[in-house]
């Protein structure tokens, strides 16, 4: 994460870098240093652990329990973000940490306070494949376009013998 302070990550390591490096990203200098981006490699073992998918949009449908649906308003961050506040409550008992996944080569490690603040620097309207899983839950948030959708996985039952 060395670098100048306008490109703090390196996007020849890290792809999803430009998103934190652009001009119009919402997060202070500090809040970036608690960003922690991981590579290819790693980003390809998170995913395959945490999510049981090669692609969210093409095998989702028979694995994942949609339990609220809600359209992300770009233009009005506050008023979305409460969706996140109400969802990632620490009453609900989740983490502090979450894992944040744009498809399966890019992932990162995001303090709740940070996502909550800046959700759209983490969801793009043009996203289809990114996803924020809970440590320790079947829980996760998933995007398809403006569109976030709440639940969580449903691992498939093995066959009776």
């Amino acid at each position: 994460m060395a670098g100048t302070s306008s490109h703090l990550f390196d996007e020849a390591r890290f792809p999803i870098a430009w998103r934190f490096n652009a001009t119009d990203c919402g997060l202070s200098a500090d809040d970036k240093q608690r960003v922690v981006l991981f590579d290819q490699a790693e980003s390809q073992v998170l995913w395959d652990r945490f999510i049981p998918v090669p692609s969210l949009i093409t095998g989702l449908p028979s694995l994942f329990q949609c339990h609220e649906k809600t359209t992300l308003d770009f233009a009005q961050r506050g008023e979305s973000s409460l969706f996140f506040e109400r969802r990632l409550s620490p009453e609900a008992g989740l983490f502090w940490l979450f894992w944040l996944f744009w498809g399966r080569c890019c992932a990162a490690q995001v303090p709740r306070d940070i996502f909550i603040k800046c959700w759209d620097d983490f969801f793009y309207p043009s996203d289809e494949n990114t996803a924020l899983v809970m440590p320790g839950s079947a829980e996760v948030m998933f995007s398809f376009e403006e569109n976030l959708f709440y639940g969580q996985f449903v691992r498939p039952m093995a066959a009776p013998l």
